[in-house]
Order: C-alpha cells, then sequence, then structure tokens
C-alpha cells in the first residue's frame, strides 16, 4: 500500500485501488466484462465467470459456459458461430441454414445447400441418397453400384449411356441389327442396299429382313424400326425398285405396337386395336390379312401369322406346305420363317408356335431340313428362320434344329432372353445385354460392333 497513483486513475492504493497497475480498476467502475474485479468490491459477476476454460464468459456472449465447443466467435467467417448452431465452426462449407429450401442443413448432412434435389432422403428405400450419388431417388432399382440391365437407364448411377450394351437384336437375310441401351441403332453385315445404314435417333425395336426372292429372280433386304415417337421408320432396299408390286411401301402412323419383316413383304401392329397392316409381295394374299386383334405378327416367307390376345394363331399368304393353316390350339408367341425359294413344288415355309397349355413347341409347314420338327420341353421364346428354327428353353438355353449348314443352327452356351433367326445365322440378346451371333459369316453378318 502506498500513496502513489502509479496507473493515474485518481486513487492510488491506499484509497483501496485493488490493482494500481490498471487504470480500469478502482472502487466505483462498472464491471467492464473482462474477467477482473474492475469495481474493487472483491467478487466476480457471475456473467463474467469462463467456467469452460473456453475464454468466454457469458457476459461477452457464451451460450453455454458448461460446453466448452459453444462460443460466439465465427471463426470460420462463414457468418455462423457455435452458439448459433453451425457444427463445424472450422469448416465455411458447413453451417445451419437450409439455403436451397429442401429442409435439409449442410450440418445435417445436405452436400449441396444450393440445391434442392440433393439431401440425404433415401426416398426409395434403397440406402443411398442423393447426396449417396444416387441419380434417382425415386426408383429404388437405380443407386450407385445397382445391376444396370440395359435399359436407357443409368441404373448404377455411373453416367455412362447404355451405348455398351444392347436392348434387342433381330437377323435378318445377310445382316443384323440391333437397339442399344440407349436407343440408338447399330447395323451390321451387308449393306449393299443401305440395310445395314440405320438413320440417327432413338428407337424402341428393329426388324431386319429381305433375301433373294427365286419367284422373281430379285434380291433386296431392308430393315425397318419403330421410334422413341411410335412411328414406323425404314431403310435398305424396297421392294419398290422392281416395280414389282404397286402397294409395297410401310404406311406412317404412330404408337406403333410391332413391326416384322419377311422375305419380300411385311407387316405392322396399329396401335390401340392392334390390327395389321401389311405392305409389299400380295401375290399369296401376304397383304391381305385376317382382321383381329393381334399382340404380336410375324412375316415368314410369303406368309404371315399373328396371335391374338386369346391365345389362337391366325395365318395367311402362301399355304403350299400348310404354313398357313395353323393347327388348333391356345398359344403364347408365334413365328413364321421359311426359304425364300419357290420350287415346281410350292412356295417353301414353316411356323412354330408355343402351346400355352404346356410350354411345347408346335412347328407345321415344309420339314425338309428338319426345321418344322422341334424337340420336346418347356420353352419361352421361338424364331423361325428361313431353314432352321431356334427357342429359348425354360433354363434360359437356345436350342436350334433345321438346317446347320453354316452354323446357324449351333447356338453358343450361355443363357439368353431372346433369339433371332435369320437367312443362315442366329442372333441372341443375353441377360446382360450383350449379344452374341453365329452362322454364316459372309459380310460380317455375325460380327457384333
Amino acid at each position: 500500500l502506498n500513496l502513489l497513483d502509479a496507473d493515474g486513475d485518481g486513487l492510488d492504493s491506499c484509497a483501496g485501488d485493488c490493482d494500481d497497475d490498471d487504470d480500469t480498476t478502482r472502487p466505483g467502475l462498472p464491471e467492464l466484462c473482462d474477467g477482473l474485479d474492475n469495481d474493487c468490491d472483491e467478487a466476480l459477476p457471475a456473467d463474467e465467470a469462463d467456467d469452460d476454460g473456453d475464454g468466454w464468459m457469458p457476459c461477452n456472449g457464451d451460450c453455454d459456459d458448461d460446453d466448452a465447443t459453444l462460443e460466439p466467435a465465427d471463426a470460420d467467417g462463414d457468418g455462423w458461430t457455435t452458439c448459433e448452431g453451425d457444427c463445424d465452426d472450422g469448416d465455411p462449407t458447413l453451417d445451419p441454414s437450409d439455403g436451397d429450401g429442401d429442409g435439409t442443413t449442410s450440418c445435417a448432412g445436405d452436400c449441396d445447400d444450393d440445391d434442392s434435389d440433393a439431401n440425404v432422403d433415401d426416398s426409395d428405400g434403397d440406402t443411398f441418397s442423393s447426396c449417396d450419388g444416387d441419380c434417382d431417388d425415386g426408383d429404388p432399382d437405380t443407386f450407385p453400384g445397382a445391376v444396370d440391365p440395359c435399359t436407357g437407364v443409368d441404373n448404377d448411377c455411373d453416367g455412362e449411356p447404355d451405348s455398351d450394351c444392347w436392348q434387342g437384336v433381330a437377323a435378318g437375310w445377310l445382316h443384323s441389327c440391333g437397339v442399344r441401351g440407349d436407343g440408338t441403332l447399330a447395323c451390321w453385315g451387308d449393306d449393299r442396299f443401305g440395310q445395314s445404314s440405320p438413320p440417327a435417333g432413338t428407337y424402341s425395336a428393329v426388324a431386319a429382313g429381305g433375301g433373294f426372292d427365286y419367284l422373281y429372280l430379285v434380291e433386296r433386304s431392308q430393315s425397318c424400326a419403330i421410334d422413341a415417337g411410335g412411328e414406323l421408320v425404314c431403310w435398305g432396299g424396297s421392294w419398290c425398285d422392281y416395280n414389282i408390286w404397286t402397294f409395297c411401301a410401310p404406311p406412317n402412323g404412330s404408337d406403333l405396337a410391332a413391326v416384322s419383316l419377311g422375305i419380300g413383304n411385311g407387316c405392322l401392329l396399329e396401335p390401340v386395336a392392334g390390327e395389321p397392316f401389311c405392305w409389299g409381295s400380295n401375290l399369296f394374299g401376304e397383304e391381305t390379312p385376317v382382321i383381329y386383334s393381334y399382340d404380336e405378327i410375324s412375316a415368314g416367307s410369303h406368309h404371315v401369322c399373328g396371335l391374338r390376345p386369346n391365345g389362337l394363331v391366325e395365318c395367311w399368304g402362301a399355304d403350299d406346305f400348310g404354313q398357313a393353316s395353323p393347327p388348333a390350339g391356345n398359344y403364347t408367341a408365334v413365328s413364321a420363317g421359311g426359304d425364300p425359294d419357290a420350287s415346281a413344288t410350292g412356295v417353301n415355309g414353316h411356323t412354330c408356335a408355343i402351346l400355352s397349355t404346356n410350354s411345347e413347341l408346335v412347328c407345321w409347314g415344309v420339314d425338309n431340313y428338319g426345321q418344322a420338327s422341334p424337340p420336346s420341353g418347356a420353352w419361352t421364346a421361338v424364331s423361325a428362320g428361313h431353314l432352321h428354327t431356334c427357342a429359348i428353353a425354360a433354363s434360359g438355353d437356345v436350342v436350334c434344329w433345321g438346317d446347320d449348314f453354316y452354323g446357324q443352327a449351333s447356338p453358343p452356351t450361355g443363357t439368353f432372353v431372346s433369339v433371332s433367326a435369320g437367312g443362315h445365322h442366329t442372333c441372341g440378346l443375353r441377360p446382360d445385354g450383350t449379344v452374341a451371333c453365329w452362322g454364316q459369316t459372309l459380310y460380317g453378318a455375325t460380327t457384333v460392333p
């Protein structure tokens, strides 16, 4: 104690200045929220205690002096403090605001608070949120690492279109065409008539046909597809080029249900009613369908067959070997085929269908190569080619019979979901979206791109 006023605050220690080196401390001064006994009453206000040791007191903004993680400082400069709900004041990307109004904040896991489509909700229950990379949180079959079935949808969310797999394939005379996973078309093999040069765009189905017609000693091959708008688009050599038939161009239409091409003719199913419309050769009545509603239609060699909703099969056109005279019964699938050769004995052709009662195959028509003599068993799909036939067994394996001179009736091992028998080659679609073709290699008809 002395009479010196070292800090010049007007009081010395003898007059009660409890810290004569600090001019903010002497009797009668207000407390300044600095942790010091400014009024020298030997007591600190409760709000000047720093109980959690974080350097902050209630009087200068500490919202919870028992929790050292909460303080009024904005260390990361994001405009939010831990007292205001900032979950990580060392990371300016995290704060308690909901910038995009999606109900989730970055502190709650929102990976992009400027995008309302990105959040931590798992709306479809597939255990992935959009923040986890789910590219469609409304589809439980779409998430990172999902099996991509090649449907044009990016199921595995890798950002890559399904251009490297296939949705469907069709084998023609000396060429083949397929619909890729992204809906675009690709054709390979003979392109002398432009049948393997498809147009741009996206499509849902494709058909390949043509051949050498011994009736007229002319050759033509054509391809047709149904585009994304349901319109029919065709390319390649038109049979109109020979001026043989007056009504040979495919019709206009939208929302078409199906298309099939034969040797010199083609048929489609119109929308809604499912009625057939055919064009091309009409020498044997191929253009004159039996008018019913059909679920499937298949054009063969100068004859056509269709499957009605009640399971009955109707056929029209050439019937020299009974190929257009289906046996009684109810069926689940039908396919018309046949060789374009027309000899003195008549126009060749055969048809096969799957019975609805036991899934067995029934074939009728010419059987000179055994193409109309199917093996027993249960089948899920069938395709009749020129002189051979192929079908998919219940096991998923493809089995073929008939002419095998080029190996067209010797399929590779493995399972398939669809098969198409053409002139002297065959193509099939596997469950993983890959295509395999076998048989005659002329023009590269079996070389899948």
